[in-house]
């Protein structure tokens, strides 16, 4: 009698476990929430990041906004989506990193694919994706042109890429910022690795 008593609570314990084990691993991992980590949000913008760790920064100065963008890993994305009626007069970024190889703004069915190359003096390349197809390159005299600037820890120009604490600066091209389209989709890397 005792065994069966001794068997029965057993096999009961294990069907406990089978049951409520897999409930304590999912809840304990389960993936965190994307991190949604500006320290400010402009009045007329919702900023999200998509990797845990990033951060972006608003403020206004006079008809700008400023975002500052920081990554410490490097690879990551945002999504700004439009509160209030139009997207700012000049929307300004400043990528906090060393590298920009590759940076991308989507917008409705457009996508403006930026690369500040790391090697051959450092060349800006700039390319219109369409409907997923990609145009020719940009030039200076195209709508979509987006002028980076390489800045040091001081805010003045830099030669070749940013040093540590360095920035990439640039204003999105207000083609991309209709007022028809309420979400605009950032994404960037440093360094292919």
């Amino acid at each position: 009698m005792k065994k069966l008593a001794l068997a029965a609570s057993t096999l009961t314990a294990f069907a406990l476990l089978v049951l409520i084990a897999p409930l304590a691993l999912n809840s304990s991992t389960a993936a965190p929430a994307p991190a949604t980590r500006p320290t400010s949000q402009p009045a007329n913008l919702t900023i999200r990041c998509t990797k845990e760790g990033d951060s972006i920064t608003a403020r206004q100065e006079g008809g700008k906004t400023i975002l500052d963008i920081k990554s410490p890993r490097g690879i990551g994305g945002a999504t700004l989506t439009l509160k209030a009626q139009k997207w700012p007069d000049e929307l300004i970024l400043r990528v906090h990193l060393r590298g920009l190889e590759h940076f991308q703004i989507t917008s409705c069915a457009q996508s403006l694919h930026a690369s500040v190359l790391s090697h051959s003096g450092n060349k800006t390349l700039l390319s219109l994706w369409s409907d997923g197809k990609e145009g020719p390159p940009l030039d200076k005299t195209s709508p979509c042109w987006m002028e980076i600037q390489k800045m040091d820890a001081q805010g003045k120009p830099a030669e070749g890429l940013p040093k540590e604490g360095g920035l990439f600066e640039m204003r999105v091209p207000g083609v991309l910022l209709t007022d028809q389209n309420k979400t605009v989709e950032l994404g960037w890397i440093d360094f292919y690795r």
